[in-house]
């Protein structure tokens, strides 16, 4: 698998509302803010998202846990 320009990732968590339809919940990105999503649209979209955002210059490595954890 290649890793493309930067070997750098993007560590994600998704929390989920179960027996919701459509399926909906938040996306959190390490350094970034929490998204709400509605739909497997919105959710492809905030991880796209999350995938193509720069890094912030708050000293977060993006290797933290989820939120709360």
């Amino acid at each position: 698998m290649a890793m493309g320009d930067s070997d750098q990732r993007v560590r994600v968590w998704i929390e989920l509302e179960p027996g919701t339809e459509p399926v909906c919940g938040t996306i959190y990105v390490a350094a970034g803010e929490p998204r709400e999503f509605v739909g497997w649209m919105e959710l492809a979209h905030a991880i796209d998202h999350a995938r193509l955002a720069r890094p912030g210059g708050d000293g977060n490595d993006g290797r933290g846990g989820p939120p709360g954890g």
